[in-house]
């Protein structure tokens, strides 16, 4: 996952990468906040730092589950309710 800046608009760079396990079918983005779906190794959320830009493991759920979507479910506009609901390959949805 790359995570691209404009400057000045003029030009798309690269400001912050992490490496994903395996296969990523959903990724899902609420502000400075990045959740994926890795199909064979569970759910990543992870948080785009300022000061080194670089993106940062926040959590991972345990154990791996085999996930296909991913959603953040928010309760209001301040984000003070927060949870990621989850459906696996046997379709089961799960709230983490």
């Amino acid at each position: 996952v790359v995570v691209r800046s404009f400057e000045d608009n003029e030009t798309l760079t690269g400001i912050a990468f992490t490496d994903v396990q395996i296969y990523v079918p959903s990724v899902k983005v609420v502000k400075n906040t990045i959740m994926l779906a890795d199909a064979f190794k569970s759910v990543w959320f992870v948080g785009l730092q300022d000061e080194p830009t670089k993106l940062v493991l926040l959590g991972k759920a345990y154990p791996p589950i085999e996930v296909m979507n991913v959603c953040y479910l928010i309760e209001g506009q301040t984000l003070q309710m927060l949870q990621i609901a989850v459906s696996d390959t046997e379709k089961i949805i799960r709230l983490l």
